[in-house]
C-alpha cells in the first residue's frame, strides 16, 4: 500500500521535531543541525511518496462495430431453407396474391378475403362457425369477421404494408417470410390450388 511509506515518513519528521527540544550549547546547535537535517530529509521522502505515481498505459480505443441485419436463417429458423427461392413469375404470383388477401382484410371486405383463401381454410371456418352459431351455411366470411374485424382498421391496414424478405416454395406450397409497421418478423403459408395462389391460414394480424 502506498499510505505505509508516507505515514513512516511524517513519523520521522515528528521525531525529529520531538530531538529539537535539547539543551542549549554546542551538543544543542548539533542537535539542531541534525535535527534540521531529517526535517528536510523526511519532508522530501514525504513529497516523494504523496505523489501519485501512474501505472496505467494509454490505450487506444477500438470504433463499436454496429451489429447488421439478422440473416433469414437467423430471423426466421428453419423456415428459412424450406424448398427454394422463389423467382420470376411465381414469386411475383405469390406475393400478388398475398398483398390482396391483406388489403381486404384492410378493407374490412369479408367476403373477398375468403375469396383468397385456401379452399381448406375456408371450410375450417365454416365448420367452426356452424358448431359455435348452430347453423349451417357458408359461413367463411361471417367468420372471418368476427375473427379480425373487432382489430382496429389502422392496425389492419398498416399489416397491409409488407415489406417481403423472402418467398421459399415447393410444388404448390409457398411461405412468405415478410415485415409489416406491426410485424416485425412473420410467416405465412401459401397454397397454390387450381393454379392460383391462395392463403394457406388466417393473416397474422396484431389483436386478431
Amino acid at each position: 500500500m502506498r499510505r505505509l511509506p508516507a505515514i513512516a515518513a511524517v513519523c520521522g519528521v515528528l521525531a525529529a521535531v520531538a530531538g529539537c527540544g535539547g539543551s542549549g550549547g554546542s551538543g544543542g546547535a548539533a542537535s539542531s543541525s541534525t535535527s534540521s537535517a531529517s526535517t528536510a530529509a523526511a519532508a522530501t521522502s514525504t513529497r516523494a511518496a504523496a505523489a501519485p505515481v501512474s501505472t496505467t498505459r494509454a490505450t487506444r480505443s477500438k470504433p463499436e462495430s454496429k451489429p447488421g441485419p439478422a440473416s433469414p436463417a437467423r430471423a426466421y429458423g428453419s423456415i428459412a431453407s424450406y424448398g427454394h427461392e422463389a423467382a420470376g413469375g411465381d414469386r411475383t404470383a405469390v406475393v400478388a396474391a398475398l398483398h390482396g388477401y391483406l388489403a381486404a382484410i384492410a378493407a374490412g371486405n369479408w367476403p373477398t378475403a375468403c375469396g383468397d383463401l385456401s379452399s381448406t381454410i375456408k371450410r375450417q371456418l365454416a365448420a367452426v362457425l356452424a358448431r359455435a352459431a348452430g347453423s349451417g351455411g357458408d359461413g367463411c366470411a361471417r367468420a372471418l369477421q368476427a375473427l379480425i374485424g373487432r382489430t382496429p382498421q389502422s392496425l389492419r391496414r398498416a399489416q397491409m404494408r409488407v415489406r417481403v424478405i423472402a418467398v421459399r416454395t415447393d410444388g404448390d406450397r409457398a411461405f412468405v417470410l415478410y415485415r409489416s409497421p406491426v410485424m416485425p418478423r412473420a410467416t405465412i403459408s401459401m397454397l397454390r390450388e387450381s393454379g392460383r395462389w391462395t392463403a394457406g391460414v388466417l393473416a397474422n394480424v396484431p389483436g386478431g
